[in-house]
């Protein structure tokens, strides 16, 4: 008989041995799922599996297309691309980023802002491609090629940056280009942009974005263990973006900039029959360069604040009293309602009264221009005259007259962010202030000053009406895009008439005008001295502050609050082949700087070789 020890030991070694058939009966079950499985993936589902293996050595590389070219109505280049070199990182390929950054600032210049704003952005991008350091100097690129094996997780990255050949004189019109944001992922097809890191933010770039883009491609790449390509494969090349040609003429542009520099202020030029718009001038400007692959934000920030504000497109999106420049087309309304008259003639005392008002309206020149008609008026920029004359109309006639020329609207110009100016009339007196229109407010509407505000753009277009003889054309910058080797044309589009019960009155306005710059007497004068041509022009001197009854002179006041400087005109008079508005900020009288201004355009334009 078996001692209790013994029998205790022995179901001991029964209890073991049937766990122990309990974990061989396990692992026999397990090994045969095991084997099950491994046929089942190598037979049923071997195409599935072959592809995830594949994957996993074989990266899909989005290619960027190249972005559209520019050019001028004369085939001038205007916009390229330029190829450049980007230091950058896959967080998750690098072992030690920080050790990396450091080893890769031993090589180029990196800033700590840099490496800051690299490290926000990788949080959030640690499987893709985030660049550390762009634009690349020759010696930056050779020092770094020579370490990369040494480097994991680290690429020299080419990218095509936007190049603008003619640099601030087409920045307001071409504008630039800015880094995708978190907004604009919210709007746009993130499918075309695939491989794209920038997009158009500003002018024509921003405006026809959709035909400069193109289409992506796509590069099949082998790649290492650590994610770095070694062998490229298949390649869908990628469909470069749409070529665009702007009715822009790059030496009349280059001509308007410079005549421009160091001013504050906008040239527009325009074809009247056509409403090509042949320079579209903004100063001071900004180069637009600094914006192809990414401007430093210190940089941005001083163009931001700069007091001169560099990055207003003043010729759509500032606001101007137009001065005497009105003055022609208040003439029209006055001769089309029937309170001027042709040939009648008008006193004009130094001042204006209204009855029962106690502040005068005072002519600029202190002893008046005596007896004066219309034609006159306009020659000599008579204010009397136009006071009375607007006081006789009223707002009721004055201000529709004066919307057929488009002002206080946008002109439909292809540029984003233009501006509506204003003309005023009773009805929005009395929505914007709750407060009734007076007739003091008419009257020096009839001068261009009040609450009548116009952009250059307008300006320049109701000029463009009257070089036509009424018909308004609508302002473009687009002439052509070339699409799969086709031209296809944007073409010429009228947008409205101004009607006269009698068309002669057109024809006195422009004698008016012609006199303007070529009799003894007219106002602008000087800048039609030994002119091969005939120019119709109004200069225009606007007010920046009210005075009281005694008016300054405006080169005794400080320069931030004389008057500007404005001028119109088209050319040749007979024939009009151009139209243009000036404006000088803070430059006085219209005949001083403005004028000059607009004759070095219109030579440049009309007198050049063909």
């Amino acid at each position: 008989m078996a001692s209790p020890y013994q029998s205790e030991l022995n179901r001991s070694f029964r209890q073991t041995h049937r766990r122990l058939y309990k974990l061989i009966g396990l692992g026999s079950l397990l090994l045969v799922l095991l084997l099950v499985r491994i046929g089942w993936m190598q037979t049923i589902h071997t195409e599935y599996f072959t592809a995830l293996s594949t994957d996993n050595h074989l990266r899909q590389i989005p290619v960027a297309p190249s972005r559209g070219l520019i050019f001028d109505r004369h085939g001038v280049l205007l916009a390229d691309n330029s190829v450049r070199y980007s230091l950058s990182l896959i967080p998750s390929q690098v072992d030690d980023l920080d050790t990396t950054i450091s080893q890769l600032r031993e090589l180029a210049d990196i800033h700590d802002r840099k490496v800051k704003r690299f490290q926000q952005r990788g949080q959030n991008r640690k499987f893709e491609t985030t660049p550390l350091k762009i634009d690349l100097s020759e010696e930056t690129i050779a020092q770094v090629a020579v370490k990369l094996h040494q480097l994991p997780g680290v690429y020299l990255e080419a990218y095509a940056a936007r190049r603008y050949t003619y640099g601030k004189s087409t920045a307001h019109v071409l504008g630039h280009l800015a880094s995708i944001s978190k907004k604009d992922r919210e709007r746009i097809d993130l499918y075309r942009y695939r491989g794209t890191r920038r997009i158009g933010r500003t002018g024509i770039e921003h405006q026809y974005e959709s035909l400069l883009l193109g289409a992506p491609g796509l590069q099949q790449a082998e790649v290492n263990a650590q994610g770095r390509s070694l062998t490229l494969h298949d390649r869908k090349a990628p469909t470069p973006g749409n070529s665009l040609v702007l009715t822009l003429d790059a030496g009349l542009q280059k001509v308007a900039s410079e005549a421009m520099t160091g001013m504050e202020g906008a040239v527009v030029a325009i074809e009247p029959f056509t409403g090509d718009i042949l320079a579209l001038v903004s100063t001071p400007s900004f180069d637009p360069d600094v914006f192809g692959h990414s401007i430093d934000p210190d940089d941005y920030q001083n163009l931001i604040r700069n007091t001169k504000t560099p990055l207003l497109n003043r010729a759509i999106q500032e606001q101007y009293a137009p001065g005497s420049t009105i003055k022609p087309f208040v003439a029209l309304a006055g001769l089309e309602s029937g309170h001027a008259i042709p040939g009648e003639k008008f006193y004009a005392a130094p001042q204006f009264k209204i009855p029962n008002y106690r502040r005068p309206f005072r002519d600029w020149k202190d002893e008046g221009h005596g007896w004066v008609t219309v034609s006159s008026s306009i020659t000599q920029s008579c204010d009397v005259y136009f006071y009375s004359l607007a006081y006789r109309m009223g707002i009721e006639a004055l201000e529709p007259f004066l919307a057929q020329f488009g002002l206080g609207e946008t002109q439909q110009l292809d540029l984003p962010g233009e501006h509506p100016g204003l003309l005023p009339n009773e009805a929005w007196k009395q929505k914007t202030y709750s407060q009734p229109w007076y007739p003091g407010e008419t009257v020096i509407m009839g001068i261009g000053q009040g609450y009548l505000m116009l952009t250059p753009l307008q300006l320049a277009t109701a000029t463009a009406a009257l070089a036509t003889r009424g018909i308004r054309m609508k302002p473009r910058l687009l002439r052509a895009y070339n699409q799969s080797g086709e031209m296809i044309e944007n073409p010429p589009e009228e947008i409205g008439r101004v009607t006269l019960s009698n068309p002669a009155w057109w024809d006195l306005v422009t004698n008016a005008m012609v006199d303007v710059v070529h009799a003894p007497n007219g106002t602008a004068r000087r800048s039609g001295l030994d002119a091969a041509y005939r120019i119709a022009g109004k200069t225009g001197t606007a007010q920046v502050i009210s005075y009281g009854e005694e008016r300054p002179d405006s080169e005794d006041l400080p320069e931030n609050v004389r008057d500007h400087s404005l001028f119109i005109a088209f050319a040749p008079a007979e024939a009009p082949q151009i139209a243009l508005a000036v404006i000088v900020e803070h430059g006085g009288h219209g005949s001083t700087k403005a004028a000059p201004i607009a004759r070095q355009i219109l030579d440049a334009y009309l007198m050049r070789p063909l």
